[in-house]
């Protein structure tokens, strides 16, 4: 029988049901993806999991009421012969849900026992199963990292003849870093790296006997790579062949896209928060205006609040800013170039919701960065380092 949906406040918990029916109710504070990890169910029952919203009906005469509404196509029922299985649900939004698991059917004769037949399997047999959300912070904001690569052959006719080749980043919220190398026989190609209908240059680099390129890209950006013969092919004669190598080596960021306000992502206090500094390449050149990454944060109750940067990439300053719910700011606290951890605190703050914006301050390197072939390049610690920080109150 139906009863008062219990709480699930910790989705990683195994949890056992040995009814006929049951009802839970869990909060994802974050979009998220879920998976129901259903360990096993008894033999002789087809059970049935289903996921509903939590949803306010209007109830004649009385006050609203929180209802499950069931999600169409969200439920796993039990394959004939199995006893387990898993409920995937791609995304869903923040907010509360409902879990029922249900009896649909029992096997003949089996709700009873006598001396000579053995106990049903549901009379001994829980079921068992369990809630995930993706691995990483931010209750399931991470996404799967997509490495990419590729290779374009082609030809030079003449000296100083520019081919312009296209690459294109994938979707990753958090961006990642491109390699560029082109190598020909002998020729000593330079390289230019540029955002299409933009002036200026991303990257560009030229050196003997090859040449290769590092830079910062945001998610599903479009490059546009010009690749020239040098002036003289020295022993080779036109035409000459070349070919671009490259790959995409993307940087996970749980929090991403949280590059303005209206974008905070969610995070709670005592949660350590791992993001990177990279280029959203809006502009052309480095612009170190873009590095930006908002938060927002709930205190239940009036307290202290410490602000700990437990590491930054040595070649970065960072500066944080508190907020209230109206973005006004509260405090700020910046740290250096070259000192990789400190604490702010604010001695009290009343309940309710906060906003904390970081910003990337001075890098050491300039943006647009490149070095030969052989070695490859030497990237930039901002590249491949998180700036780490946590929120906690005592």
């Amino acid at each position: 029988m139906a009863h008062e949906p219990v709480e699930l406040n910790e989705l990683d918990e195994p949890i056992e049901i040995d009814e006929h029916a049951d009802w839970y109710k869990f909060t994802l504070a974050n979009p998220s993806a879920l998976t129901v990890d259903i360990f096993q169910v008894p033999s002789d029952v087809t059970s049935r999991f289903s996921l509903h919203n939590a949803t306010l009906v209007a109830i004649p005469g009385a006050a609203p009421v929180v209802q499950p509404v069931v999600i169409p196509g969200a439920a796993w029922v039990q394959p004939d012969g199995e006893t387990s299985g898993s409920l995937v649900l791609p995304q869903l939004p923040a907010g509360e849900y409902f879990l029922s698991v249900t009896a649909d059917e029992f096997d003949v004769g089996s709700e009873s026992s006598t001396n000579d037949d053995p106990l049903p399997d549901h009379f001994t047999t829980p079921y068992r199963f369990q809630l995930n959300i993706p691995s990483g912070p931010g209750n399931g904001m991470c996404y799967q990292p997509t490495a990419a690569g590729g290779s374009i052959g082609n030809k030079w006719g003449a000296p100083n003849e520019i081919k312009t080749e296209h690459i294109a980043s994938p979707a990753d919220p958090g961006g990642g870093i491109f390699l560029l190398r082109v190598e020909s026989d002998e020729v000593g190609p330079s390289i230019t790296v540029k955002i299409p209908g933009r002036l200026g240059t991303v990257v560009e680099d030229g050196h003997t006997h090859g040449t290769a390129v590092a830079f910062e890209a945001g998610p599903a950006q479009t490059f546009e790579v010009d690749i020239k013969a040098a002036d003289s092919p020295g022993a080779f004669r036109f035409p000459i062949t070349y070919r671009l190598t490259y790959s995409f080596s993307p940087r996970l960021d749980c929090y991403e896209p949280n590059d303005v306000s209206s974008d905070a992502a969610v995070i709670q206090v005592d949660e350590d928060i791992d993001a990177y500094f990279l280029q959203k390449r809006g502009f052309t050149n480095h612009n170190e205006d873009e590095h930006h990454d908002w938060y927002k944060f709930t205190l239940p109750t009036s307290s202290p609040l410490t602000l700990e940067l437990i590491s930054l990439p040595a070649d970065t300053a960072i500066k944080f800013s508190l907020h209230d719910a109206d973005l006004n700011e509260l405090d700020s606290w910046r740290q250096t170039q070259g000192v990789t951890s400190g604490t702010l605190m604010v001695p009290m703050l009343g309940a309710g919701e906060y906003f904390l914006s970081a910003t990337a301050g001075t890098f050491a390197q300039a943006g647009k960065w490149a070095a030969s072939a052989d070695p490859p390049p030497i990237e930039p610690p901002h590249f491949a380092t998180p700036y780490q920080f946590r929120l906690s109150v005592p």
